[in-house]
């Protein structure tokens, strides 16, 4: 049972991360060099952080409770996208930043990427799923 606790704590901790950068005020995010202003980094940034939450949250499902491929996919995809609306809502609460539907977007791309970066992963190491001890 303790291992099956254990393997969440990266998914807390990276969803804490995510939760703290986005309580800093609009003003004090690094903007981009212009000669990157055709690059949409806001966005980029946005499809890295929750493509990895994502990948964390397919790890736990995949090796901490053996859900099986399609399942795991399905709920970290779903909830990352949910913590992504929910941080997208909360930020109206920050000073100087506002929800995006756009930002949503992204993190759902993200979780879509990383919930396929990590079973590409998974099939190519040859990997498989093992139940953890209780």
């Amino acid at each position: 049972m303790r291992r099956r606790i254990q393997i969440w704590w990266p998914v807390m901790g990276w969803a804490l991360f995510i939760f703290l950068l986005s309580s800093l005020r609009g003003d004090t995010l690094p903007t981009a060099p212009k000669w990157w202003s055709w690059l949409p980094v806001d966005k980029l940034v946005h499809v890295g952080l929750f493509g990895v939450l994502s990948g964390l949250m397919m790890h736990a499902l995949r090796r901490g409770h053996t859900w099986a491929a399609a399942a795991a996919a399905l709920v970290a995809i779903s909830g990352t996208a949910a913590y992504g609306a929910f941080d997208e809502w909360r930020q109206t609460f920050v000073m100087l930043r506002s929800p995006s539907i756009a930002d949503w977007l992204a993190d759902t791309i993200g979780a879509v990427l990383g919930a396929w970066f990590y079973l590409r992963y998974e099939s190519r190491s040859g990997q498989k799923t093992h139940r953890v001890s209780t």
